[in-house]
């Protein structure tokens, strides 16, 4: 008897270039599917660079007519069994995805959709079109959401929902990592996320300000591809905070480097104030690699980074006077932020390893083909 022919997923995903948490996650997605069904790839590329996500140019919604050409053309000749889509939530994406899912249930065919971030609830709740919209694109589908939180994303939608958190290589901690002994020197600080405003990277700079009008000793590491703010941008804020002496700005950084900022900070701080804020694998990895967290609460990351268990909450997202105080509290506390650090890390290996992850998605995806 002839062996059964796997079944065929077509998979419209970002990947990188640019390299954002989305594209990370839906590459490790690929890659699991790759090894169990027959996958069709048509990548979603409309920036070249972070400082270009989100916004809109003419070239874009070129590029866009050309991709639904594309699709088009897969469903007709291919006739997938599933579509695997890596759906934009919020802005002129929203909409341009929602055209392309509209085509895809015309063909009949189901959609896993998978929302990296949030803003679906907040857009229908402002505009009754997008409301619609939305029902009609999820109606009968399936929907991934990284965490229970956001399953409210999909309120009245009618639609399946599974939840697929996010993961992170959990590495082998080096025996005098920033952890596990008391560094005697500055306190040193990492900012890893690219260069965003809505991230926090100006609020953190305003309350390392305040700490070295205090007279407290630290350093400050900062890494990421420019975006909203530039490197000239940058130094202007590091200069206004008379911060310049003791930060660098590393740029973007490759696997190694970054392990080494990781293994060389004793804190890093996430005080993002972005709106469609999810589950940011910078602090998974910075979790991972046993360091300690100070992050806002938006997203999943109040499930993650819990006050005093895992890490240190911020109230708001863009006092600086809080964020200082919280940065004080923990360099005061290097025995409480070790303990808080260990049992991140070991909420990484227990919710968030690859594994996991793989496990979870070959199990929704079973059940579905």
């Amino acid at each position: 008897m002839p062996e059964a022919k796997p079944k065929h997923i077509l998979a419209l995903v970002h990947l990188p270039p640019p390299l954002h948490g989305a594209a990370i996650m839906n590459k490790r997605a690929i890659e699991v599917l790759h090894a169990q069904y027959r996958v069709t790839l048509l990548p979603l590329r409309f920036s070249s660079d972070i400082s270009q996500v989100g916004r809109t140019s003419h070239a874009k919604y070129v590029v866009a007519m050309l991709y639904l050409c594309r699709l088009f053309w897969q469903l007709i000749t291919k006739r997938p069994d599933l579509v695997y889509f890596s759906f934009a939530p919020t802005g002129p994406a929203f909409w341009r995805d929602s055209l392309y899912a509209l085509l895809i249930r015309a063909f009949g065919i189901r959609c896993v959709f998978h929302l990296h971030g949030r803003g679906l609830k907040t857009l229908r709740d402002h505009a009754k079109i997008a409301a619609r919209v939305q029902k009609a694109v999820f109606k009968n589908q399936v929907a991934l959401v990284l965490g229970p939180s956001l399953t409210t994303e999909l309120d009245g939608l009618d639609c399946e929902t599974a939840i697929l958190a996010n993961c992170v290589d959990i590495p082998a901690l080096q025996n005098a990592g920033p952890q596990t002994v008391q560094n005697p020197g500055p306190l040193r600080i990492l900012f890893l996320s690219n260069l965003i405003r809505d991230k926090g990277i100006d609020t953190l700079i305003n309350a390392l300000g305040l700490l070295k009008q205090h007279g407290i000793s630290f350093r400050f590491d900062i890494a990421g591809a420019q975006g909203d703010v530039s490197e000239p941008q940058l130094l202007q804020l590091l200069n206004d905070a008379d911060i310049a002496d003791i930060s660098h700005y590393h740029g973007t950084v490759g696997p190694i480097a970054k392990t080494t900022l990781l293994h060389n900070s004793d804190i890093m701080v996430f005080p993002s104030r972005y709106a469609n804020e999810a589950q940011p694998l910078v602090v998974l990895e910075a979790m991972a690699h046993g360091v300690s967290v100070i992050s806002s609460n938006v997203g999943t990351l109040g499930d993650i980074v819990i006050e005093n268990q895992t890490g240190f909450v911020l109230g708001t997202s863009h006092d600086a006077q809080e964020l200082a105080t919280t940065i004080l509290r923990a360099h005061n506390a290097p025995t409480r932020r070790a303990d808080m650090a260990k049992a991140a890390r070991t909420l990484c290996e227990t919710a968030f390893h690859p594994d996991i992850f793989a496990q979870n998605l070959r199990d929704i995806f079973a059940r579905l083909l």
